[in-house]
């Protein structure tokens, strides 16, 4: 069977099928080597494999690694059972950047963008953490849940149409146009909502004087159909006047309309994070880009908001641990992951503990946008990760070229749990009081 490869750049040439965006093809069958050939897919198999080490071999070999002494070891390492006397112990030093972008997020060269398995911490201590994901599954599009995630990140950070068409080829490339097409238009308008618009005041004068009949919404605002029409009328009435019409751009008729419609915060003449009011750069401000960069402000009041999130957290926890005496300490924060490095007898205490401080920083989130409840689905976290590992699920147990046998099997590190607050409650009684 003959299968037409999708282009990115549309109807040009496609180039080498061997390149990064057909792995998945190869991957999943639709591209294979001929009959009874198995070298060119071992080939790649094996680039696959080292093609992570390869590319961080250098940021890997420049870490700054502190090995201790017996003696400057904490009791509680040296007195474990599981302690080697002939071992070397350490610790990598930190090299974070802790506002490294114009979003305020950290910027670190290697465990922070890791994306393989990786074994950290030591047995004494339980790796304590949340991640805010999507919950795993195929999409009715046929598209995988990663794709699907993609989508929705960029659709969020103001990327328009024309993207989503481009992503929904690459992802299904047996898609026509014309569906590609129907389906991005779909999407957005049953998320994003319709287009409609806001007159300015000035139009607003002009349709009382000239006694113009508006067709508006609820909000008062109109179409663009409207707007046009309007404009025709106002061009009639006065030809040597160039009128201005709209006065903001409003999103309306979709599940998430509410939200775009924040959008007026990056359009404001001193964009600043609606929670604890952090300014974006100058140099990114209306008055000195003017219409330009709006997706790069739109971005920053999504990612700069999460970090407004993030300090919340750290401050509330911070907080909870000290007032209840949980034995612990902030670990790492990669991406929509916290993470928390517990004593074990102290680990339930700090999973409510979480959970409480979500509660909290969600309640301010929630106040400062104007809005006077809190649903249950948003208060909590759906589960709250208990392991000794960093591992992106639990039940994971790794099996990777360099760890055939499994982290289980290799390290004794056992499956994790993942509690979600009414487990949680019924473990600790309700209290964060020690017992």
């Amino acid at each position: 069977m003959n299968v037409a490869f999708w282009c990115q750049d549309g109807n040009d040439n496609m180039g080498s099928p061997f390149a990064k965006d057909f792995l998945s093809k190869m991957e999943d069958g639709t591209l294979q080597a001929g009959r009874g050939s198995t070298s060119a897919a071992r080939a790649l198999e094996i680039n696959k494999m080292i093609s992570f080490w390869r590319n961080a071999r250098k940021r890997i070999s420049s870490q700054q690694v502190v090995w201790l002494r017996k003696g400057e070891l904490p009791c509680a390492v040296s007195r474990h059972a599981h302690f080697d006397e002939e071992g070397q112990y350490g610790a990598i030093l930190p090299q974070v950047i802790s506002a490294g972008t114009v979003t305020r997020r950290a910027v670190e060269p290697t465990w922070l963008t890791a994306s393989n398995a990786r074994q950290c911490g030591e047995c004494v201590y339980k790796l304590h953490g949340i991640r805010m994901d999507y919950a795993a599954g195929e999409e009715k599009s046929g598209h995988r849940s990663a794709q699907a995630k993609v989508f929705n990140y960029r659709r969020i950070y103001g990327v328009g149409q024309p993207f989503a068409e481009h992503l929904l080829m690459q992802c299904n490339h047996r898609l026509s146009q014309p569906d590609d097409e129907t389906k991005a238009r779909h999407m957005y308008a049953v998320t994003k909502g319709l287009c409609r618009y806001q007159l300015s005041e000035e139009r607003e004068w002009l349709v009382r004087e000239l006694g113009l009949e508006v067709d508006r919404d609820q909000d008062d605002s109109v179409s663009l159909q409207e707007v046009c029409r309007i404009q025709r009328l106002a061009s009639q009435s006065s030809r040597r006047c160039q009128w201005e019409v709209v006065g903001q751009r409003v999103w309306a008729g979709g599940t998430e309309s509410e939200m775009f419609n924040k959008e007026s915060i990056a359009h404001s003449e001193q964009p600043c994070t609606p929670v604890l009011g952090c300014r974006i750069s100058h140099a990114l401000e209306p008055q000195a880009v003017k219409d330009e960069f709006i997706t790069s402000q739109v971005n920053w009041v999504v990612q700069s908001s999460a970090v407004d999130y993030l300090h919340l957290m750290l401050v509330s926890m911070r907080w909870l641990l000290e007032e209840y005496d949980i034995d612990g300490r902030f670990c790492i924060s990669i991406h929509d992951e916290v993470r928390y490095l517990i004593r074990s007898d102290d680990r339930y205490r700090a999973a409510l503990a979480l959970q409480i401080t979500n509660l909290l920083t969600r309640c301010m989130f929630a106040y400062k946008l104007g809005m006077q409840d809190l649903p249950q689905s948003v208060a909590f976290f759906s589960a709250v990760d208990i392991d000794q590992c960093l591992r992106k699920e639990v039940t994971m147990d790794f099996c990777t070229p360099s760890n055939p046998t499994g982290l289980q099997h290799r390290y004794s590190l056992p499956q994790g749990d993942a509690l979600d607050i009414y487990q949680i409650i019924e473990i600790t009684h309700s209290s964060l009081e020690s017992r």
